[in-house]
């Protein structure tokens, strides 16, 4: 990813990010490079050790997900743990910005 972003800035060619393909809108359309963000879907917990020094967050609660991740891998992956999204789109399709 970077280096297609190093060569588009390099060329000053348009990119745009293609997640879960749900709007219908042409918001993904370009005349430059369309970037697949689906393959970038991983989701892992977050250590009490990586909190910022303070945080009064409780780690057990957090995680990191790819931008490709949709909202059912993201809900597949809470659900065990006893959490959820407090709030989603219609369907499960789209994908975490």
């Amino acid at each position: 990813v970077q280096g297609i972003l190093q060569e588009a800035i390099r060329t000053g060619t348009p990119v745009r990010a293609l997640g879960g393909s749900w709007s219908l809108s042409p918001i993904a359309a370009t005349t430059g490079v369309v970037l697949n963000t689906k393959p970038l879907n991983i989701v892992f917990t977050v250590s009490a050790g990586s909190l910022a020094h303070g945080s009064t967050a409780e780690a057990r609660r957090l995680c990191l997900a790819q931008c490709g991740t949709g909202v059912w891998e993201l809900n597949d992956f809470l659900k065990p743990r006893g959490l959820s999204l407090p709030a989603c789109g219609a369907s499960n399709g789209q994908t975490i910005a």
